[in-house]
């Protein structure tokens, strides 16, 4: 580093240890609590009463001054309230704290225009209408042609008169901050009088306004030192350069500095100013990747997954493994595995690769702007490994991006997740698990499909820890994160309680074993069943609060209606055809034939596919329907008995006094045991059974 670069960083930190001094918040606050009483006192006095014989005075004498020079010196002074002046010198002051990288003084220069129009919008308010209009004093001076809205100029020029004074005086002595500040408020002084002067306002008036922009100045100021000693010196767009040797091997990221260590490379985040100040506007924090460490063990875990579902897609995981969140430096670093190889060496080719890996995205709902083509550093994060595939390196976006289809503003809109930033729909994404679970323990191993669980739990739980702690006002104005909502929650309680009792009976009767118990159980509380229970609760539901024709009606109409919703996202191209197909064997025409039935309608979610192939799980639910029956007829007709039934059990409680039967489960049980073990006086029972069997209609 050279000796000029010391200098301007000694120069920069006394402007941050000025700015960020303790002594001087407590300067400040102290102002605006003695500022805060006279604007109320001011406020109360423009409001009750109309001006007196003291204003009256004050008036006349402001009015009554003349000097010699007057008329150039006012115009002189008077002219920075003039637009064209106002504008440049506002222009040229963003300019030189851009230039300078003294953000603080950038954002205070950006927010002080708006801080003018509210400052002269309050002091417009408590204008007493009833006061007399003023009389013009006959003047032949130029300055009157510059006083044009009273309000508004002194508001502005004082503001500007402040953040000038904080740009030059902050580090200087105190006879160099006394002059700066004097030549500074000078103009806003000549203006303050002027009006007076002019007569436009009344000196109660011009005092209320230029009070209120100096209480309003006085945050503005204090949020400027704020940022000055967290941002200053560093870049506008490009990361800031973090400790790190410089004779290891690293590169430069937009937003990041990546380190490498053999076998594993290590990211740090610390963005310039202009992605920092995106994502403060978006969600009120700090850029998230620094140090909020929920919000880097979220992204760990969201790569990982988005890795696991890749080697779904394609058979191979395209995703760089992410270990684990650790210190480098002192600061917090994403580690994961370092890909050997090289920039795609076809761009078209890879740029397809995207294009099919961004539509995947999307339908498990995933986030897509790091790898979307239409992003212009989308191909940077793709290397095209040793083995001639391609693996994706970087999913942490280090923007706040409006780039996003349709399809994911509506479906953030909806879950109130405004604005989009590395956000899964975890709903679209358990859904998409969840349709897609079959395929996938057939492919690659029902530890592979746990394995998948587990990180899409870990995963929500620290992206539910990072969001919690942020404000995120726009989220919480659009309402609260989308959840399941209390009614399907009710609903689904009901429904894995009444199976829970339905297999605890089995249990209690020595029909199934605890292991078989324990199965089920897990079962009826999987993803795949937890899609259907809250649909078999409102079954539930209206059975308890309607009566025949009118909850057969209900039931039939909620599954139609279920029905035809997934079939119009089909057909919209909202879902694929294998969402489809797995919806509407949940909602079909014959859990709607079933729901129809007056009493046993309560039921119908049984006769849905995922109930119908778990021939267990049917039975003891048929069980519990066939109990409700009237005068025992159930069980004393010996159905029960082949309902119950179940093969081979091995009992393992001692004290059990029932033998296992060699009865069959009641699917396919009449063609293996035709022989003697089923009593004659069942036969025929068992014979109709078979064949409603056989016809789909159990």
């Amino acid at each position: 580093m050279t000796a000029t670069t010391d200098k301007r960083n000694q120069r920069d930190s006394n402007v941050v240890t000025h700015n960020g001094d303790t002594s001087s918040t407590s300067v400040l606050a102290s102002i605006g609590v003695l500022l805060a009483g006279i604007v109320s006192i001011l406020v109360a006095d423009a409001l009750l009463r109309s001006p007196g014989h003291t204003e009256q005075a004050v008036k006349h004498a402001v009015q009554a001054v003349e000097f010699p020079l007057m008329d150039w010196l006012l115009v002189a002074l008077g002219s920075v309230a003039t637009t064209v002046v106002f504008v440049a010198i506002w222009a040229g002051l963003t300019l030189y704290s851009g230039v300078r990288r003294w953000w603080g003084s950038v954002v205070a220069l950006v927010l002080a225009p708006s801080v003018a129009v509210l400052s002269a919008s309050l002091a417009h308010l408590i204008a007493n209408p009833l006061r007399p209009e003023t009389t013009m004093v006959e003047q032949t001076s130029r300055f009157v042609s510059i006083l044009t809205s009273p309000p508004g100029q002194i508001s502005a020029v004082i503001l500007l008169a402040g953040i000038a004074v904080m740009l030059f005086a902050s580090s200087r002595s105190r006879r160099a901050q006394l002059t700066i500040a004097t030549t500074a408020f000078a103009p806003a002084a000549v203006v303050y009088f002027g009006h007076i002067w002019a007569g436009t306002l009344w000196p109660s008036e011009a005092t209320t306004t230029a009070s209120i922009a100096i209480l309003l100045l006085i945050p503005l100021v204090w949020a400027a030192g704020l940022i000055y000693t967290r941002l200053t010196c560093i870049p506008l767009i490009s990361a800031a350069p973090v400790p790190h040797r410089e004779d290891k091997p690293h590169a430069h990221a937009l937003t990041s500095t990546i380190l490498f260590n053999g076998d594993t490379v290590s990211k740090i985040y610390r963005p310039g100013f202009l992605p920092r100040a995106i994502y403060w506007l978006a969600f009120q924090a700090e850029f998230p990747y620094m140090r909020n460490r929920a919000a880097l063990n979220a992204a760990v875990h969201r790569r990982n997954l988005i890795g696991q579902l890749t080697e779904y897609w394609y058979g191979t995981n395209h995703v760089a493994r992410a270990i684990d969140v650790n210190e480098v430096n002192g600061r917090l670093a994403i580690t994961s595995e370092f890909i050997r190889g090289s920039e795609p060496s076809d761009r078209d080719h890879a740029r397809a690769f995207l294009v099919d890996l961004v539509a995947r995205f999307e339908k498990a709902g995933l986030p897509t702007w790091q790898i979307d083509p239409l992003q212009p550093r989308a191909l940077d994060n793709v290397m095209e490994a040793e083995d001639g595939g391609y693996r994706v390196v970087d999913l942490e976006s280090g923007l706040v991006s409006p780039m996003a289809s349709i399809r994911t503003w509506i479906r953030a809109f909806r879950r109130a997740q405004v604005p989009i930033y590395d956000d899964l729909f975890f709903d679209v994404t358990r859904s998409y698990v969840q349709n897609h679970e079959a395929a996938m323990r057939a492919k690659l191993g029902d530890d592979w499909v746990r394995e998948l669980y587990d990180t899409l739990e870990a995963t929500e739980s620290e992206t539910q820890a990072w969001h919690d702690s942020e404000p995120r006002i726009w989220s919480r104005l659009l309402g609260r994160k989308r959840q399941r909502t209390p009614d399907d929650s009710v609903r689904q309680h009901w429904a894995i309680d009444w199976f829970d009792a339905a297999i605890r009976r089995w249990r209690e009767e020595g029909n199934i074993n605890g292991a078989q118990a324990r199965t089920l159980q897990h079962k009826i509380r999987s993803p795949q069943f937890i899609g259907i229970m809250p649909h078999f609760g409102v079954h539930l539901s209206t059975g308890i609060l309607l009566r025949f024709p009118l909850g057969s009606i209900a039931r039939s109409g909620y599954t139609m209606f279920n029905l035809g919703r997934v079939t119009w996202k089909f057909l919209t191209r909202r879902i694929d055809r294998d969402e489809w197909r797995e919806a509407a064997s949940i909602h079909s025409p014959l859990v709607i034939a079933a729901a129809a039935a007056p009493g046993v309608g309560v039921f119908a979610y049984l006769a849905s596919r995922p109930i119908l192939t778990d021939h267990l799980l049917l039975r003891i639910g048929l069980d519990a329907v066939l109990l409700k029956f009237p005068t025992r007829l159930y069980q004393q007709s010996g159905v029960r008995w082949l309902v119950t039934n179940t093969p081979g059990l091995t009992n393992e409680r001692p004290d059990e006094r029932r033998e296992p039967r060699g009865a069959a489960p009641l699917f396919g049980w009449y063609e293996e045991h035709r022989a003697g073990e089923i009593p004659d006086s069942h036969r025929s029972t068992l014979h109709l059974a078979a064949g409603y069997s056989a016809r789909g209609i159990v």
